[in-house]
């Protein structure tokens, strides 16, 4: 296996919704989308490999490991073929309050990872691969109340092979994902929320957000 580079960890708390969208009324979407960003779409091709860690305390710790095949630019920090964004997370956030957010907050730190096999490199940390997808669409940056939301409307496929972009399979043909979300600093999750909420009453005439699970 070919050595593995890191760099410098971020942590930061993450909001997030999600929606399906049928495929008639994804042309609708990507309008008031563009409409309210203010510009096309990125175009983008995702991989990511999702994995779970040894158990602790009776809790398994998640990671998402997410480059980018095709890009229209190099904005998403994942341009290069063999740099990977690490993402680990934490248990949704509980307690007073939460079950009146309009999105899951989660904790998460970020990591830039840089290998051949990165995949590899962290099952021999212990994790162990339980799926990978790819997603093919576009994402969106646009401010709500202030608050900067990052949009992604994509089609999801599932590989039958590990690894094998040629073996993927579309999941629920006919619809489209949509995943809202925005960062937020440690108790200032509220505002992140109010904004991702404010913008599902926007997109209410075409699909549902709801929050992730």
């Amino acid at each position: 296996m070919q050595s593995t580079e890191m760099a410098s960890a971020k942590a930061t708390h993450q909001c997030k919704a999600v929606a399906t969208v049928a495929a008639e009324d994804v042309l609708r979407l990507t309008n008031l989308l563009e409409g309210l960003s203010g510009q096309a779409g990125l175009s983008v091709l995702l991989h990511t490999f999702f994995l779970k860690g040894p158990v602790k305390d009776k809790v398994a710790s998640l990671l998402r490991l997410t480059h980018c095949l095709a890009s229209q630019t190099t904005a998403t920090g994942l341009d290069a073929i063999d740099r990977w964004q690490v993402q680990h997370e934490g248990l949704p956030m509980r307690g007073r309050g939460v079950a009146e957010l309009a999105a899951t907050v989660r904790a998460t730190t970020v990591v830039q990872c840089s290998g051949t096999d990165v995949a590899a490199f962290w099952q021999a940390m212990g994790f162990a691969l339980t799926h990978e997808m790819v997603q093919d669409g576009h994402i969106f940056a646009l401010q709500q109340r202030g608050i900067t939301l990052n949009v992604l409307l994509a089609r999801v496929f599932r590989l039958g092979v590990r690894g094998d972009l040629s073996s993927r399979l579309e999941v629920q043909a006919g619809q489209l994902y949509l995943e809202v979300t925005a960062p937020a600093a440690e108790g200032e999750h509220s505002a992140p929320c109010e904004a991702i909420g404010a913008f599902g009453e926007t997109i209410a005439h075409i699909c549902e957000l709801r929050k992730s699970g």
